[in-house]
């Protein structure tokens, strides 16, 4: 029994032992084959390497300055330097691509004659230096050969004096011509000025005569066409046209029917029919003759009349002016030249007026005397002019004609001159062609006789 158990001891470690051993067999033929390969990763990345740089390439103080930059940029060398690569493209060309091949690179540099032994910044420095010298070269020929022109000249300054005195006489003469030909230029240029300012100054006035002339034609034509309107129509209205004195009946707008004394009411035989209208002033007469007599001698009725009611056929109105010792009475007449039972009197109305005798006429007391004339049923005319179809003309206070200019007078003073004279002219033309067509003309005077306007 125990030489059984010997023989199977022995036989478990040679079991053992076999297993062991093929085990580490196994175990060394994979270390040597990951040996290998390892091996040959080690030589490719060496050949990798080598083809970026070499050992010694690495070991040099730009490798160790480039390597520095790197680390403080937080990037790898290679990635650095290819930054820098293209950075340095896009200084160069503007775009970060690679400048040249290779090729193309050694051609660009033979044509610059880079040798070998030399480089390309060293070849520019070279013939920046050339350049320059070159350039210096030559201004010190030019300076040489204007120091030699300059002695010549002294030399035959020097050799000939008498031809200097010459050129100098020559040169005063020369100075005289220029300036005889100035003045002369001069004076053509004065004389040619007057010429043209006598020339414009003729054609102007030529223009201001030729335009007098039309507007004076224009005048005529339209003074000859008023004329012959007014007396187309002179058969038709020549009662209404003459002088208020020579047929006052005409003035006559209405009677008194009834009143009640200086400071009572007083009824008229006019009314709405008749266009009457509340507000209207009436002068009241003792007869039509003393009408025409108030508007020849520029006197008032006895009284003034305003209407306060107005129904179909008759009026009530309120004694506003009275002459003591003259009462209205039942009979008497009124009269308004702007107004008329039958018929809308057109008016012109040219001029500025006084209405509040203050001595100063002015465009508003005109604006109110139209306004007064529209209210009472006149008819205002829109032109400036004597026209057939006028009734009456009602003339503001006489411009007065401006006295003489002085010669040097501002040109303020020239436009008002000419404005005032222009005003007094339209002024008396207007009351020549009203007396000569015979159309009634009043004066502020004569129209509150008529009218029963007060003060």
């Amino acid at each position: 029994m125990a030489t059984r158990s010997a023989g199977t001891g022995i036989l478990v470690t040679l079991v053992t032992f076999v297993i062991a051993t093929v085990g580490l067999l196994v175990l060394a033929v994979w270390q040597y084959s990951a040996q290998q390969t390892s091996k040959k990763q080690l030589d490719a990345l060496n050949e990798r390497l080598a083809s970026i740089a070499s050992n010694a390439d690495l070991e040099s103080d730009e490798a160790k300055s480039l390597r520095k930059a790197a680390s403080a940029a937080g990037q790898p060398l290679v990635p650095y330097m290819i930054q820098l690569n293209a950075a340095m493209n896009g200084q160069i060309t503007g775009t970060q691509q690679p400048m040249f091949e290779e090729k193309e690179l050694l051609g660009i540099l033979k044509e610059l004659q880079v040798t070998d032994g030399s480089t390309l910044n060293a070849e520019l420095k070279l013939r920046r230096t050339n350049d320059t010298q070159t350039k210096i070269d030559e201004l010190a020929k030019r300076i040489d050969d204007l120091k030699a022109a300059f002695a010549a000249a002294e030399e035959r300054a020097a050799q000939d004096g008498k031809s200097g005195e010459l050129l100098a006489q020559a040169q005063e003469k020369l100075s005289q011509l220029e300036q005889a030909t100035t003045a002369y230029r001069d004076d053509s240029a004065s004389v040619r000025k007057t010429m043209e300012e006598a020339k414009s100054n003729l054609d102007e006035h030529l223009s201001k005569v030729k335009n007098e002339a039309g507007a004076e034609i224009q005048s005529l034509k339209d003074s000859t066409s008023t004329l012959q309107t007014a007396l187309g129509e002179a058969q038709k209205k020549l009662s209404q046209f003459e002088a208020p004195g020579e047929n006052p009946a005409l003035l006559v707008d209405g009677k008194v029917l009834e009143s009640g004394g200086s400071d009572a009411l007083v009824f008229l035989d006019i009314g709405n029919k008749q266009r009457v209208r509340p507000g209207m002033t009436f002068e009241v007469f003792d007869s039509a003759e003393q009408i025409a007599s108030a508007d020849q001698n520029h006197m008032r009725g006895k009284a003034s009349i305003q209407i306060m009611k107005a129904g179909d056929d008759t009026s009530t109105a309120r004694i506003i002016r009275s002459t003591p010792g003259q009462p209205v009475l039942r009979g008497n007449i009124i009269a308004n030249a702007v107004y008329s039972p039958n018929h809308r009197y057109r008016f012109l109305v040219h001029g500025k007026f006084d209405l509040d005798t203050d001595n100063r006429s002015t465009q508003g007391e005109t604006d109110a005397l139209r306004n007064r004339i529209a209210q009472w049923g006149g008819v205002l005319s829109d032109q400036d002019r004597i026209t057939g179809d006028l009734d009456f003309i009602v003339l503001g206070t006489p411009p007065r004609r401006p006295m003489a200019l002085q010669p040097n007078a501002p040109e303020a003073e020239v436009a008002a001159f000419q404005e005032t004279n222009a005003a007094c002219d339209l002024y008396e033309k207007i009351l020549a062609e009203a007396t000569a067509a015979k159309i009634p003309v009043l004066n502020w005077n004569r129209f509150q006789s008529l009218t029963g306007m007060t003060d």
